[in-house]
């Protein structure tokens, strides 16, 4: 793993995702090489209540012999919310580029925010019922929200 090679690249996803964060007001929060994998996860929720992330990870990888960075954009989106008694965490998943990261064009990262921010409650088709010891952090978290 070329660590140099992926700083450069994570540093212009970095750089992209804190632009987007900027320009959109989002209370979002940044993380970078988690468990020491190169990737780059930037996580909000919004005002409708719905938690949204984008994440970024690279791959070293070769094609006819060159070797070249591969990137992996997904986007997830979640709702926690009480139903019948419990909790129940309602969320989708979507892969949304697989392959040669375009690192000199916003266009991915911008077209993942877009499409991560416009889905709703009713594109968050996969569900379960959280754990109880989930379901007691949520109750403490309901109880007194953060600012």
């Amino acid at each position: 793993m070329d660590h140099e090679a992926f700083n450069s690249v994570l540093d212009k996803i970095d750089a992209k995702l804190n632009g987007i964060k900027s320009n959109f007001n989002l209370k979002a929060d940044i993380e970078r090489w988690r468990w020491d994998q190169p990737e780059v996860s930037m996580a909000w929720k919004d005002n409708d209540g719905i938690s949204r992330n984008i994440n970024i990870l690279l791959e070293s990888t070769s094609l006819r012999g060159k070797p070249y960075i591969k990137g992996i954009v997904e986007i997830n989106a979640w709702l926690d919310k009480k139903t019948h008694g419990h909790w129940e965490r309602f969320w989708t998943n979507k892969q949304i580029v697989n392959g040669k990261i375009e690192i000199t064009t916003d266009e991915q990262i911008l077209d993942a925010y877009y499409k991560v921010s416009d889905l709703r409650e009713a594109a968050l088709l996969n569900s379960y019922v959280m754990s109880e010891q989930a379901a007691r952090i949520l109750e403490k978290t309901v109880a007194s929200p953060t600012p």
